[in-house]
């Protein structure tokens, strides 16, 4: 962050206090609300966010949705702007912030950290209040995509509270995120397969994300781990992870089948919707039996890897339709048109048997082959 960091933003409305949290993005600060006379936090981000005009944009954007949202496990979003900074070689620069609810507890990246596996009780609560957060965001049409623990907090009271609604959507295809690396092996460990491959998310890659979450509040560790981001997102793309049972003995298997659904290689596998995760928790919880009890990973795994081979030989085949597609020829002794098979290619051109040999005049010898 910069030196030059304010005492007070929105001219001394809000005054700055000790600071409670940084990451790669941002840091957070307490503050005081000197308006409303409440305590507050204060997320600001990096000041080179602010010479990132489509960071900016959907910053501002993602800022004014999120702030719509009113749901006891979601933190709340009470005002956003940009406080002008002077630096130490004299420009001025634009600090990107956010005024939130200010949660006194801890994360659960920290809980984990210092006490390990949660019990099955506590993992199910947790979910199920992540859950809700989820099934409210996603009927509002927001999806969160950068779901982890670093991101959940728990209050002293034990209230379960998703933060950073809209962060993610704000920093997608930003140049910022292009350059930064910090942080980055952290978000990996609970990318959805889709995020990995590039491709467009929906509302099921937060549930594979809190799929993530939930395997490690039952084992203590995230289900894939590696030593680059782009290892960790291989694993998710490629790989099955260890069932929780085999990493925590005594732990039920249903378990294992509840975080697979979740974690479904392909979305159209996973659970559907936030509430539909949830249900299957809550039935298992009570001494049901859930959807997921079903569910088979290989068989995901295997019929993922089946469909996206699909879709390249048929992109494939589009890009090369002479190459890869029958022709049609008119057959006098039938009457009727046929699929004629195309001939292997062998790189020499060939001519009709009626047209002669052309003769080129003054062709030269020994020309060069970049000719």
């Amino acid at each position: 962050m910069n030196s030059n960091m304010p005492t007070s933003l929105a001219n001394g409305q809000y005054q700055l206090g000790q600071l409670v949290g940084r990451g790669g993005m941002a840091e957070v600060r307490v503050a005081l609300d000197t308006r409303l006379g409440r305590t507050v936090a204060v997320k600001i981000m990096r000041s080179d966010l602010a010479n990132d005009e489509i960071f900016l944009s959907r910053f501002r954007r993602e800022a004014h949705s999120v702030a719509q949202m009113n749901n006891p496990n979601i933190v709340n979003i009470f005002d956003s702007g940009e406080e002008a900074i002077t630096t130490d070689d004299g420009r001025t620069e634009h600090l990107p912030y956010l005024v939130m609810e200010y949660v006194k507890g801890q994360t659960l990246r920290d809980i984990i950290k210092a006490t390990g596996p949660l019990s099955q009780r506590d993992a199910s609560q947790v979910m199920l209040g992540v859950l809700n957060a989820l099934e409210y965001s996603h009927r509002m049409g927001i999806i969160h995509r950068d779901i982890k623990p670093g991101n959940i907090m728990i209050s002293e009271q034990g209230v379960v509270k998703v933060m950073d609604f809209g962060i993610a959507r704000a920093l997608d295809d930003s140049a910022a995120t292009m350059t930064q690396s910090q942080g980055v092996v952290g978000t990996a460990q609970y990318l959805s397969p889709e995020q990995a491959r590039g491709e467009t998310v929906d509302m099921r890659s937060d549930l594979y994300s809190a799929g993530c979450v939930l395997y490690e509040m039952l084992t203590g560790k995230p289900p894939f781990t590696g030593d680059s981001a782009v290892a960790i997102a291989y694993q998710h793309v490629s790989e099955v992870a260890t069932p929780p049972s085999a990493v925590v003995p005594g732990l039920p298997k249903m378990w294992d089948q509840i975080c697979a659904k979740a974690m479904a290689k392909d979305r159209q596998n996973r659970y559907a919707t936030a509430a539909e995760f949830k249900n299957d928790i809550l039935a298992f919880m009570n001494g049901g039996v859930p959807v997921a009890a079903a569910f088979n990973p290989l068989t995901d795994l295997s019929n993922m890897r089946a469909r996206k081979q699909a879709e390249q030989t048929a992109t494939t085949a589009a890009l090369n339709p002479a190459e890869t597609a029958a022709t049609q020829a008119f057959n006098p002794v039938t009457g009727q048109f046929e699929a004629v098979q195309p001939q292997a290619s062998t790189g020499l051109r060939t001519r009709p048997n009626n047209v002669p040999p052309r003769r080129r005049n003054g062709a030269r010898r020994g020309s060069s082959s970049h000719q």
